[in-house]
């Protein structure tokens, strides 16, 4: 619909000027030159909703990701807080009583090692959760943007619609002067 109305828009100001009397090429320079202006912002408004369209593509897709390796990430830890609890892998307690320090630094370093794994798995969680909800902020900012460029294309076609509506007012007007002239 508002192609259509640029296209008429820039068409009927070709036509009225085609076909102008001398005294009112002003006017229609002036409509051309509108219509012109009007048809410009159309198209960068068209330009920028579609940059906004790719951009919440691309949004969604990593927030779908993000999602889904979440939920993968959440598995993983669950499975291996079970998998502690089930074999009783939760770290030894350093036994403060004996004097040996070769026996607390090796049950220290076995406590790092058995929480290693699931250590880093928790933090990958906390890092794609972080990840995940600054994209979804994202995408919500994009959205609200696009939002307003929708609005913004439409007053601007609904200005395209408004100046079409007088560069036809204007081509019957010529049309009727040279209608007159004929018959005078």
């Amino acid at each position: 619909m508002f192609r259509r109305a640029l296209a008429a828009t820039v068409l009927v100001s070709v036509m009225i000027l085609s076909g102008a009397p001398a005294g009112a090429e002003e006017e229609f320079d002036a409509a051309r030159r509108e219509a012109n202006q009007v048809a410009a912002e159309l198209a960068d408004a068209q330009t920028r909703m579609a940059e906004l369209e790719v951009e919440i593509a691309s949004l969604e897709a990593r927030a779908a990701e993000g999602s889904a390796r979440m939920a993968e990430l959440e598995r993983i830890v669950q499975d291996q807080a079970v998998e502690q609890f089930m074999r009783n892998t939760s770290p030894p307690l350093p036994v403060l009583i004996d004097d040996d320090l070769n026996q607390l630094a090796r049950a220290n370093a076995l406590a790092r090692f058995v929480t290693l794994d699931t250590q880093a798995a928790v933090d990958d969680y906390r890092k794609t959760g972080e990840d995940l909800q600054a994209t979804r902020n994202s995408l919500e900012a994009k959205q609200e943007e696009a939002g307003a460029a929708v609005a913004e294309f439409r007053r601007r076609a609904e200005q395209a619609n408004a100046e079409l509506a007088r560069l036809q007012r204007l081509e019957e007007e010529r049309r009727a002067r040279e209608e007159a002239d004929r018959r005078a």
